[in-house]
């Protein structure tokens, strides 16, 4: 849908177009609103995945005992699997905007780390 035409003087025409979204925009929107909704807490949500994939991962052989991983292998991993998706469409609309989001999740929880009475996790 085109945006309002409007005359200048010399009966030129101008077309004023709808400033499009930045992927970065849209993934604050996501983390900060449907998804937190949705999964709560993003520390919470990201170390239980981490927990989950770390069981799996030491049941299956590939994880010796002792370590396990955290929030950040979380969210990078699930950055790489956005990238992944984005080598088969890298106009894969979803996958540019999620991307970015998971490692602005990483740095929301590292955040709140050092300052622990942001910390909605503990």
């Amino acid at each position: 849908m085109p945006g309002p035409i409007y005359k200048l003087p010399a009966t030129e025409e101008i077309e004023i177009k709808p400033l499009r979204r930045t992927i970065l925009e849209e993934a604050q929107d996501i983390i900060v609103g449907d998804r937190e909704k949705t999964y709560g807490s993003p520390r919470k949500n990201l170390d239980t995945i981490a927990a989950f994939w770390t069981a799996h991962l030491k049941a299956r052989g590939l994880l010796p005992p002792g370590p396990s991983l955290n929030f950040e292998d979380v969210a990078l991993m699930m950055s790489l699997m956005k990238h992944a998706r984005l080598a088969n469409d890298p106009t894969h609309r979803d996958s540019q905007v999620d991307s970015p989001g998971y490692l602005a999740l990483m740095v929301r929880c590292q955040e709140d780390l050092k300052n622990p009475e942001r910390n909605e996790h503990a």
